[in-house]
């Protein structure tokens, strides 16, 4: 998430569109990693009941970060909506 948030400000900060368009694509990743970690704690929920606690606030903190990377796309999307006037859905 540091990465796509510094370079999302970056992008903005430089108003270069190519550069909020390449960012943009880390979120993918940080989705991906968001669904990994959400399935392998639920089973490590399952697996032992005295994960429950501990695993909800992992589920959580990671829900949160993985919204850090869509709200870091909108951004990129708002650069390159200011610096080229096009609308773009770079998280389709």
């Amino acid at each position: 998430s540091a990465v796509l948030v510094h370079g999302v400000l970056r992008a903005l900060v430089d108003a270069d569109a190519v550069a909020a368009r390449e960012v943009a694509v880390l979120d993918d990743d940080i989705d991906r990693l968001y669904h990994n970690t959400f399935d392998e704690v639920v089973e490590l929920m399952r697996q032992d009941p005295a994960n429950v606690e501990r695993g909800t606030r992992i589920i959580i903190a990671s829900h949160y970060l993985e919204r850090i990377g869509d709200r870091s796309t909108n951004i990129a999307e708002d650069v390159v909506y200011l610096v080229t006037g096009d609308v773009e859905d770079l998280n389709p």
